[in-house]
């Protein structure tokens, strides 16, 4: 795995798993494996007061069974490397204990924008997978994400790369664009400081997060 430092709450990744362990997780995703939903979306809203509203598009998800659309879900493949992953990267790099809160899986398709959203309070990180089995940089999907200082940071999308942000950063995942031949898919999993207990998410935050 490489890792950059893009700033003292934001790294990008490469290389994240090795070849078995990262297509175990990609066929997960499927469909004839995990049912797909496209029920993920923002809540619509006007710009500004008495504007018309901006109805937001829906994004794609697996279907959780269990614990909520906000919860760790019943996939035990997703648990198994969010736990693998959190020794052997996220608490390396904060060198914090955390523990597993949520893992969020996301499908995007042309056009379906995801926008800027929070995942949690300062004391919650998110681990970013970009899950595909192969991609070309000139399809889109970068991963946007502002750090403290307004500055914008992006990350491009690629097979097998990532990010790891503190939670409490606006980000978003940018749809393909129409040279793409398949979808955009990424795995998230958000973790807790254990010891720290202002994780309540800010009410900025989406129902459904799609980094």
């Amino acid at each position: 795995m490489e890792v950059w430092q893009r700033d003292p709450e934001v790294w990008s990744l490469s290389c994240i798993l090795n070849h078995r362990d990262y297509h175990l997780i990609l066929d997960e995703f499927r469909p004839h494996f995990n049912s797909w939903g496209f029920i993920k979306k923002d809540q619509d809203m006007p710009i500004n007061p008495g504007e018309d509203v901006i109805h937001y598009p829906k994004w794609g998800q697996i279907i959780k069974n269990k614990g909520g659309e906000q919860g760790i879900g019943d996939n035990l493949l997703f648990i198994k490397y969010a736990e693998i992953l959190k020794y052997t990267v996220v608490q390396k790099l904060l060198r914090k204990n955390v523990e597993l809160k949520r893992i969020n899986t996301n499908i995007q398709f042309p056009q379906q924008e995801g926008t800027m959203h929070l995942d949690s309070g300062h004391n919650g990180w998110t681990l970013l997978l970009f899950v595909s089995p192969y991609w070309n940089p000139q399809w889109g999907g970068e991963f946007q994400v502002q750090s403290d200082d307004m500055k914008m940071h992006y990350v491009a999308y690629n097979a097998n790369c990532g990010a790891l942000i503190n939670g409490n950063l606006l980000h978003r995942g940018a749809a393909p664009n129409h040279f793409a031949p398949i979808e955009r898919i990424s795995l998230a999993f958000t973790y807790k400081e254990i010891g720290n207990e202002n994780y309540d998410r800010p009410t900025s935050e989406v129902n459904n997060s799609h980094p």
